[in-house]
């Protein structure tokens, strides 16, 4: 004979004469050794009430008994025995006592209920009428599962093992061991190819190998074998979404939280799918409520913080950054994110602090490298930058916006070619990365090559109309296409779009120079120079505007910027040198132009005003000498040289 079905009451306080009533009218099914009864009510004093439901009766009961009135569903007790239930895969027979909305709660209406009319028992003209309409059902229900239990031992068997090839499972996911955790779930699969859970779990662990396509397999199977499985649709989402299928991401998240609206990861879910999307608002009310649901969950206040940082609301990022660390201090991510908001911020040493804990934390996180990179680039250490960048592309090797990053980091060192090559790669990974294509063509602007960067920034355009860089990036090549009228309209629009983009209003500055609009130019470099005090290029070229006008005291002033910044700017030594000759003050001008021949010997133009300016003070030895060189260097000016004389 079959042991008794294990039977566990989910009811509320408030329907306890009801509960009693209902295990009377089971009596005879119990008497009968067809069934075992637990309620709460058998707790003895001193037993621990959590310990008791949930670890040692509930997990092991074979049917709950649902009385379900408008106070058992307003009762969370009663709503986490039910969701135990079933993810235990424990029969559930929902018994309809009072009117109330439970038709309404998709999963708890999914089940068949009694009685079977669905009139609730208070409701029958006589009561006890509806009592054994229940029982019969539940008594049929008995019946048909003893029935299968003398077939099914050899099965019970499997399952019992699959049960604890899983738990190992879980427990090698838990310690990070994915490979090994994967080899238990697909054991356990074997012994129980019915084990939805299994599957699910399985999907998790391949998700966290990066492997998305494996994951939504074995999540489509843990679908099909039990459509309730409320995580399973928020898993698949999040797999959707790391594949960039961000419909779909939140499409399955909608799905798990209609199965289980307190499912806090779906909100998590959808809301990092929203942040995908750039509907950066949506995805903060998704955050928000799980924060309602959860306010200990600190990957909750993470994403929110990225999501305020996406609206440029940073201080309120850094304050869900700093609370996602409070809550878990051991959560590389956030400071990850937070580095990166310090990045914006402009407080480049901050970042590199919370980025470098980051990798202390997670040797292996892609992105706190490329967030730390940034902030060595923005402080000119590129060399520890591209290393940086490059460490982030060994642990994401399709990191789109690190081989972008390291780009940019090459060309500013100079080396030109591996820049290139950089974006290249950017642009294989991610065909629709703006920014790739506006680096690109500030690169070939650099070779000389102004009809590809021109390309190269148009496309960077129509990919995202609002990068301020690449109109920056395509002036400059109109500009220097001799496009001067193109040029200017492009600086509008980069200055339109980013009205503190330093090098939109010294570019656009040259570009007047170049029509002979001197204070329309001046008015530029100056605006350049307040954006940026340290701006070099733009204290010379105001230099420049300064002593086409006659502003020689000016000009000299903003060479002398421009040195103090750059000892080694070699174009400011020349200009001042120019400067201090028009002055008449020959010696000035002879320290400058010495030190540029210093700093570049093969700058044929310094020799040459070097020897003009001691041909003005006699000296001809040296005049002549320094036109000898120069000369030699530049056979044009020789030519131009025996002309004048």
């Amino acid at each position: 004979m079959n042991k008794p079905l294990k039977v566990f009451i989910t009811y509320a306080r408030k329907d306890k004469e009801a509960k009693d009533k209902l295990i009377r009218s089971l009596a005879v099914m119990k008497r009968s050794g067809l069934i075992d009864i637990w309620h709460d009510a058998e707790m003895l004093g001193g037993d621990r009430w959590q310990q008791e439901i949930f670890s040692t009766h509930l997990p092991t009961s074979d049917l709950l008994l649902y009385l379900v009135s408008i106070d058992s569903l307003a009762s969370e007790n009663c709503y986490e025995e039910f969701e135990v239930a079933l993810e235990k895969k424990i029969r559930v027979i929902p018994i309809i006592f009072s009117d109330c909305d439970w038709k309404s709660d998709q999963q708890l209406s999914d089940f068949q209920f009694f009685p079977d009319d669905s009139t609730p028992i208070t409701e029958w003209p006589h009561e006890s009428k509806g009592w054994q309409n229940v029982v019969k059902g539940i008594r049929k229900t008995v019946d048909q599962m003893l029935s299968h239990s003398e077939h099914a031992s050899d099965a019970s068997v499997r399952k019992q093992e699959a049960e604890v090839v899983f738990q190992h499972g879980n427990f090698l996911l838990k310690l990070g061991e994915i490979d090994v955790a994967i080899e238990a779930y697909s054991r356990a699969i074997e012994l129980n190819p019915n084990y939805a859970v299994s599957y699910c779990n399985r999907g998790a662990a391949y998700a966290g190998k990066g492997e998305f396509d494996r994951a939504i397999d074995d999540y489509n199977k843990a679908i099909k074998l039990d459509p309730r499985l409320a995580q399973v649709y928020s898993n698949r989402g999040n797999a959707h979404r790391e594949k960039g299928k961000l419909n779909r991401a939140i499409a399955d998240c909608n799905k798990a939280m209609e199965l289980n609206p307190k499912l806090t990861n779906a909100y998590i879910n959808r809301g990092a799918a929203y942040a995908g999307k750039g509907e950066l608002d949506r995805a903060i009310d998704d955050y928000n409520k799980a924060i309602e649901l959860n306010p200990e969950l600190a990957d909750a206040y993470n994403n929110r913080g990225a999501a305020y940082a996406g609206k440029g609301e940073l201080d309120r990022a850094i304050d869900d950054y700093n609370k996602a660390i409070e809550l878990d201090p051991e959560l590389a991510n956030a400071y990850s994110n937070r580095g990166d908001t310090y990045n914006t911020k402009g407080d480049f040493d901050r970042a590199i602090e919370d980025c470098s804990k980051a990798i202390e934390l997670d040797p292996e996180l892609a992105d706190a490298y490329n967030n730390r990179g940034v902030a060595y680039y923005k402080k000119d250490e590129y060399d520890l930058a591209i290393t940086d960048y490059t460490m982030a592309i060994k642990y994401q090797l399709d990191y789109a916006q690190a081989y972008d990053n390291r780009g940019a980091a090459y060309d500013d060192k100079g080396d030109f070619d591996r820049a290139l090559a950089d974006y290249n790669k950017a642009i294989e990974l991610d065909p629709e990365l703006a920014n790739a294509y506006s680096n690109r063509g500030d690169t070939y602007n650099t070779k000389g090559d102004f009809d590809r960067a021109i390309e190269d920034c148009s496309k960077a355009i129509e990919l995202d109309p609002e990068l301020a860089s690449a109109y920056n990036n395509r002036g400059f090549a109109y500009k220097k296409r001799g496009e001067l009228d193109r040029a200017i309209e492009d600086y509008n629009k980069a200055i339109e779009l980013d009205p503190k983009l330093a090098p939109a209003y010294n570019n656009r500055g040259v570009a007047y120079y170049e029509k002979d609009e001197y204070d329309l130019a001046i008015t530029d470099y100056t605006m350049a120079i307040e954006l940026d005090p340290n701006y070099v290029e733009a204290y010379n070229n105001r230099g420049v505007a300064y002593q086409i006008k006659g502003e020689i005291d000016k000009a000299i002033s903003d060479y002398s910027k421009a040195i103090e910044l750059n000892s080694d700017y070699v174009i400011a030594y020349y200009c001042r040198g120019i400067a201090y000759y028009t002055k008449g003050e020959v010696d000035k001008a002879i320290k400058d132009f010495n030190k540029v021949i210093e700093l570049q010997p093969e700058y044929a133009e310094a020799y040459y005003n070097l020897g003009t300016v001691y041909r003005e003070k006699g000296e001809t030895n040296l005049a002549l000498q320094n036109f000898r060189k120069a000369a030699e260097l530049d056979p044009q000016m020789f030519s131009t040289l025996r002309t004048d004389r």
